[in-house]
C-alpha cells in the first residue's frame, strides 16, 4: 500500500502490516494510488546509512 506524508510530500510503499496499521492512524499520512515511476524513488537501507569523511587534514600539534 502507498501512504504520502503530508508534511513532507513523500511517499512510501509500506508492506509491513503493524507499521501501515500505526501510519493509516496516523493525521499525517493519506493513503494513494500507486505513484508514478517519475514521482516515487525507491532508497535501499544502505543507502540511508550517514556516510563518513575518511580523509580529514588535522593541525599540527
Amino acid at each position: 500500500m502507498w501512504l504520502l506524508n503530508k508534511e513532507t510530500g513523500l511517499t512510501w510503499k509500506i508492506d509491513d502490516p503493524e507499521l501501515l496499521r500505526r501510519l493509516q492512524a496516523n493525521v499525517q499520512y493519506e493513503e494513494i494510488n500507486k505513484p508514478d515511476q517519475q514521482e516515487s524513488v525507491e532508497v535501499k537501507a544502505d543507502e540511508m546509512k550517514p556516510k563518513t569523511k575518511t580523509n580529514v587534514k588535522r593541525k599540527p600539534s
